[in-house]
């Protein structure tokens, strides 16, 4: 089983959170993945700008950050793979669902979605799917 924490960081967590993390799940099953533990934060512009300059040289806010750990542990006799943890802007999340014309809720799966497959570079965050 696959499990995903969900957390905010200079903001509320939103009520819709809680289905965030049960998406995010659902993707982990569709991609074969087992025993995965992912986290999702939820933060402002300005936390996820300092992770962008600190760990992509641009001081710039953005959508989506992820972080790939990969490693394997045991824990209760199990073997679960800790995949990483995926940052998510809500202001930016707000802007991209106007300029896109669409709801919040199908913005975030399409970030969710594509976490990672953008601007990946040896020296940036990169997709989670690993071999």
């Amino acid at each position: 089983m696959n499990r995903v924490d969900v957390c905010a960081r200079g903001v509320e967590l939103p009520e819709w959170a809680g289905r965030a993390g049960e998406f995010t799940a659902a993707v982990c099953d569709k991609l074969f993945c087992d025993n995965w533990d992912v986290s999702v934060l939820f933060c402002n512009d300005d936390f996820i700008r300092s992770l962008n300059k600190r760990f992509r040289c641009r001081d710039e806010p953005t959508d989506v950050l992820s972080f790939p750990l990969g490693g394997i542990f045991t824990e209760d006799g199990e073997r679960r793979y800790s995949a990483g943890d995926i940052t998510v802007s809500l202001e930016t999340l707000e802007d991209n669902s106007k300029t896109f014309n669409v709801d919040e809720d199908e913005e975030l799966c399409r970030q969710l979605m594509v976490v990672g497959q953008e601007d990946a570079d040896a020296d940036s965050p990169v997709a989670f799917r690993s071999g």
